[in-house]
């Protein structure tokens, strides 16, 4: 029930404030909000509900999320580390990942997962090629995200050279900050299964290698360059 309320809760505030408040009507009240919401939460509920009829597993049913779905990461990812991402990069990566799965699906014999191989390629190409050949974000805007959030890396470079007072965060230590956040949560995993089901000494251990990872990921992540 949780998973399906946060799933409700997710698609109805895209629709709702992403769409419906930004370009259909920006000056709706709290309480048309409130209705379109209700709506717009019942007919995906019903949209959810009729998809189930036509699946045969719960396995069919995450390859199709995997692959509908599969390519869009990555934009994920770079919309912090580079400057040029904006919200059409976004959707030409979904609209691109949409059709390289229905194509796929209808037109080819490939397996899965080995779809991905062709979808993932794919999607990258297209929003990174729409990315290129649309306008990006007013430098105004761009200024006021960087001063806000602070990304890492060269991919901002442009951005920063508008800002002389603001250093560029160098992107290695959060790279190592990942890798060792990573294998904390995974050592800890391993730990807390270890004394639940076997061996106290050996998941106490394996606790305290993840706490030590923590600790080497708080002393190696970059100081806050924020005023």
């Amino acid at each position: 029930m949780s998973t399906v309320s946060t799933q409700l809760n997710r698609g109805t505030s895209y629709v709702v404030n992403d769409w419906y408040k930004r370009f259909i009507n920006p000056a709706a009240s709290d309480e048309r909000l409130i209705v379109i919401a209700r709506v717009v939460t019942l007919l995906i509920l019903i949209l959810s509900a009729s998809v189930t009829f036509v699946l045969e597993s719960v396995r069919q049913a995450w390859e199709i999320m995997l692959e509908s779905g599969a390519g869009i990461g990555l934009v994920l990812i770079m919309r912090w580390y580079w400057w040029r991402v904006t919200a059409v990069s976004e959707i030409a990566a979904i609209l691109a990942s949409t059709v390289g799965f229905i194509v796929m699906r209808t037109m080819t014999t490939v397996p899965f997962p080995n779809t991905l191989f062709y979808i993932v390629p794919g999607t990258t190409i297209c929003w990174v090629l729409v990315t290129l050949l649309t306008s990006p974000e007013p430098i105004d805007r761009l200024i006021a995200f960087y001063e806000k959030v602070r990304p890492s890396g060269p991919g901002w470079a442009p951005v920063v050279a508008e800002i002389e007072s603001v250093p560029a965060a160098p992107l290695l230590p959060l790279f190592y900050c990942w890798v060792l956040g990573v294998l904390s949560i995974y050592v800890a995993l391993i730990g807390i299964y270890e004394i639940i089901f076997d061996t106290w000494l050996f998941g106490g251990i394996f606790v305290l290698v993840s706490v030590g990872l923590m600790l080497v990921v708080n002393r190696l992540h970059p100081n806050d360059v924020s005023d």
